[in-house]
Formats: structure tokens, sequence, C-alpha cells
């Protein structure tokens, strides 16, 4: 019996476990994920599917690094150490989270299409999106490097690695603000998307403050931050779930 064990497809179970077992949970009536055998992607919606995956790995991302943060503030000393796990699970998640987001047109019957069947498409001037997205991915790259990098040492990061990383997010904040705005998109998703994004900046500049200073309210706001980005991927389920 031959086991699939390519990147992909274990990506794709990484995703699609939790956003299975959340639809289980949230909802009744048929199958979360399209069958295989359709005859054609434009058979198939996989909006809500998606959905599902971009909220429930949002969520386990936020909440695995507000595990860490907890971790860390039990700890009098605030070794920092713990966070380097969870900067490697980010990195992970990260990765995953930019297949679930591939900014594709629609299919010809309106339909969303399942991610990386369509090539790259952006309605905005620009490619805003699509600027965006390149830095999405570039983020979790950046920030496996530089964790590896210091694994060894008792830091998290080198004192100018948060810099380039937060950086990176921010410029991913800005661009994905804009294209929010340029395609009306509604407050609720405006609010989203930066709750999504935003603690990706503050995370590596509270953690050098950590890395610097042992500074305790540095510790606490990026247990704020992280929180924020849980709900966010809570309000992406919930929207998954209102969808039709």
């Amino acid at each position: 019996m031959h086991v699939d064990t390519s990147a992909g497809h274990v990506y794709g179970l990484m995703m699609m476990f939790p956003a299975t077992l959340a639809h289980r949970l949230a909802e009744d009536g048929a199958p979360l994920f399209p069958s295989s055998d359709s005859t054609s992607a434009a058979s198939v919606d996989w909006a809500k599917a998606l959905g599902y995956m971009h909220g429930t790995a949002r969520m386990l991302q936020g909440l695995s690094d507000v595990v860490a943060d907890v971790w860390v503030l039990s700890d009098g000393e605030l070794d920092t150490r713990p966070l380097k796990w969870t900067a490697l699970a980010d990195a992970l998640w990260g990765a995953a989270l930019q297949l679930v987001v591939w900014p594709a047109a629609k299919n010809p019957d309106g339909t969303t299409p399942p991610p990386l069947s369509l090539p790259l498409a952006d309605p905005t001037v620009g490619n805003l999106g699509i600027w965006k997205y390149s830095l999405g991915f570039l983020g979790p790259l950046l920030g496996t490097v530089f964790t590896l990098g210091a694994w060894n040492g008792t830091k998290s990061y080198s004192s100018w690695a948060p810099y380039l990383v937060a950086g990176n997010y921010a410029a991913a904040f800005g661009l994905g603000l804009a294209a929010e705005i340029e395609k009306n998109a509604s407050v609720t998703t405006a609010i989203i998307s930066a709750l999504e994004v935003l603690p990706r900046v503050v995370a590596p500049l509270a953690t050098l403050a950590l890395n610097e200073d042992n500074d305790g309210a540095a510790l606490i706001i990026k247990i704020v931050t992280d929180a924020m980005e849980t709900i966010a991927g809570a309000a992406i389920v919930g929207e998954a779930i209102v969808a039709p």
C-alpha cells in the first residue's frame, strides 16, 4: 500500500483535519470538502471549505502562541526559549495558510476553485493582493531562518532579525488594508484582515524586548496580540458557518 508522504499531502491533512472537526461541531449536512471524483473544478465550490481551513489554522496558530506566552509568563525569569518552538510552528502554519488563501479568480460559474488550481489573479490596481500574498510567504521563511540561527543560544532572535520580520509583516499589513479598501470590502472583513496580520508585526518586537530587557509588559502585549489573532481565526470560522 502506497502512503503519500509528500509535503503537499501532509500540509493538506494538517489543514483539513481541524477544519473538518470544526465543521462537524458547528454544522450538520453535506461533507465539508468537495468529492475528489467531481468532473470539473467549476462543478464544486470550495469557498466554505477554504473558510474553515483558513479560520481553524489561524486559530491554532494564535492559540499555540498564547500557550507559549503563558508558559514564559509562568517562569519568573521570563526565559523565552519556549517561544522558539512556537516560532517553528508559526512557520508551518504560516506556509500552510498561504496555500489556503491563494489569490485566484473565481470559476466561470462564480464558484471558488480549489487552491493552486488557477493562476494568481488580483482585481486591485498594482496587484496589491498578490504583493501581500508574496510577503505572507516570506514572513514564515524569515522567522524559521532566524529562529534556527539562534537555536543554540538563550535568545529567540538575534538583535536585528525582529525588525526585518516585523517590517515584512508591516508591509503586508499596509498592502492588505489598501487592497481591502480598493475592493470596497466590508468593515468586518477589513478588521478581521487587520487582526490576522497585526500580531505578526508586534510579536517579534515584543520578543526582542523580552530578550533584551526581560520586559514583562512586552510579554503581556504579546499575549494580547496573539489572542487577537486567535479571535480573528474564530471570526473567519464564523463567516464560514453562515456562508451558503
